[in-house]
């Protein structure tokens, strides 16, 4: 059963994914991201990135956001952030007193 609003957003046409549903990602990295700009694809492992990697990413790169791959061998896309988003959660994981307030 749908709520009000879920009829809101059907009935106005307003795009929406709804967050119950399981959606299979299957494309790559490179078939997502051609572009003639880019030099190399920067992503984001998913599986073992770490803080130091993505604060070492931000600084050695001027790009408006990463993909987020499965793994780096696969390079299947399964999210993407910011580059604004980034540095405000490695803002957040810096600081005690920001962690606290999220627990």
């Amino acid at each position: 059963p749908n709520g009000i609003y879920d009829a809101h957003i059907e009935i106005n046409g307003y795009p929406y994914l709804d967050g119950k549903e399981r959606f299979m990602h299957t494309s790559m990295c490179e078939d997502v991201c051609k572009t003639k700009k880019v030099k190399e694809l920067k992503t984001i492992d998913a599986n073992s990135v770490t803080v130091q990697d993505l604060e070492i990413l931000l600084e050695t790169t001027m790009y408006h956001g990463f993909p987020i791959v499965s793994d780096d061998q696969l390079n299947i896309v399964i999210g993407y952030v910011s580059r604004n988003d980034l540095i405000r959660a490695l803002k957040c994981a810096r600081d005690p007193a920001v962690m606290a307030t999220l627990r």
